[in-house]
């Protein structure tokens, strides 16, 4: 595209309008990509010799940040690459007409692999245009489009690129927090809403989601420490600093990691004193009488024998079978099993799990929206 192409392309990426067919004027896509294919050649030349790329002979500490300058939602050599070499354009990159465009037209996601070149500063967004893509992604195409799976899978896609491209720059400060918390809360809604569809060869990929949704999520939670940590000055804000939405992503986290919950020391008091992240504190304490209790009856109900031989298969778990130590069954538990009965249990009156609040909150995944109907079972664990 030429200068005024390029203009009224990023115009109407900005306004959301295509531009009219005349202005924009006839370009020789061939021509151009044969000529993007030689500046390229010679902008990596340049970005090798000034240590943005690797090259296998950059010192670490002689290597620097790269530095994104794509101007819109996908460079110029990307597009036509994709369009003339692959015809891999989606049908949500297309203008009523059925005719691909470049303003509409997202950077996709591709793995980094051993053979694929290093991407170059004009292939990466910087974190503005970044943040502008995941609204017109999450805005702008959820409201003017069905969410279905096929386009729930054309978005997560596309939210996978945005993080790479955060990522490979290494930017952990408010721009990255906003775009992260917006894609975390867009994976927990499309696992609740795609619950149904988790067949193997579907449009939904119910474990893509989840690894998308961990990720981001985990990423996020260390942007926040990072806010908090005076050693990393590009990120260090305040030693109490805390984000405007991180009780409500914090709470997430902590949901999700029930069943190894993390510390909450660290934490500031703006986020541990908060009604979501103190249910889901209290969610967590009566996960973990649950299983205690769970436990306790299963000891009471399997015979020492069948105790001996768990315990045994317990602590081999995650050792080479050449290195277990030969252990013979212990004929003890044998005389055991003789006359043994199971016990009978009583649940204890005093115990405070509350069966049927927590059997409503876990009839649904943890959701944005699902959190406004738990604040009722607060008075459960007051």
């Amino acid at each position: 595209m030429d200068d005024g192409a390029q203009a009224l392309a990023r115009r109407a990426q900005r306004f959301g309008k295509a531009p009219p067919a005349e202005e924009v004027g006839y370009v020789d896509e061939e021509a151009r990509l044969t000529e993007l294919i030689q500046i390229r050649a010679q902008e990596r030349k340049e970005a090798e010799q000034q240590g943005v790329l690797s090259t296998g002979k950059t010192r670490l500490e002689e290597a620097k940040d790269l530095v994104g300058i794509c101007p819109g939602m996908i460079s110029e050599y990307q597009y036509l690459w994709r369009k003339l070499r692959y015809n891999n354009i989606h049908t949500l990159e297309k203008d009523e007409h059925g005719v691909p465009q470049w303003y509409l037209t997202i950077k996709d996601y591709a793995r980094s692999a051993a053979g694929n070149e290093q991407e170059l500063p004009s292939d990466v967004r910087p974190p503005d245009v970044l943040l502008r893509t995941t609204d017109y992604i999450l805005s702008h195409i959820l409201s003017t489009h069905p969410f279905t799976p096929v386009n729930q899978a054309f978005i997560r896609d596309r939210a996978r690129a945005i993080v790479k491209d955060f990522t490979m720059q290494h930017v952990r400060n408010a721009p990255a927090i906003e775009a992260h918390e917006r894609i975390v809360r867009m994976a927990a809604i499309s696992m609740h809403v795609f619950r149904d569809q988790r067949q193997p060869d579907g449009p939904f990929d119910h474990d893509g989601e989840r690894k998308q949704f961990v990720n981001a999520l985990s990423s996020l939670t260390q942007f926040y420490t990072d806010s908090r940590t005076p050693t990393l000055p590009k990120t260090f804000v305040s030693p109490t600093h805390t984000s405007p939405n991180e009780p409500e992503l914090q709470s997430y986290w902590h949901m999700f990691s029930i069943r190894r919950p993390p510390t909450v020391q660290g934490l500031p008091i703006d986020v541990t004193a908060h009604p979501l992240f103190t249910l889901a504190r209290n969610m967590i304490k009566l996960w973990d009488q649950s299983t205690q209790l769970i436990k306790e009856v299963e000891g009471m109900l399997v015979s020492p024998s069948e105790r001996a031989a768990k315990e045994r298969a317990e602590a081999n778990k995650g050792v080479h079978r050449f290195k277990r130590v030969a252990t013979p069954e212990p004929a003890e538990t044998e005389l055991e099993d003789q006359g043994w009965t199971p016990q009978r249990f009583d649940y204890p009156p005093t115990f405070s799990f509350p069966a049927l609040g927590l059997l409503r909150v876990l009839a649904d995944p943890v959701c944005l929206g699902c959190w406004l109907r738990y604040l009722r079972l607060a008075r459960w664990t007051n």
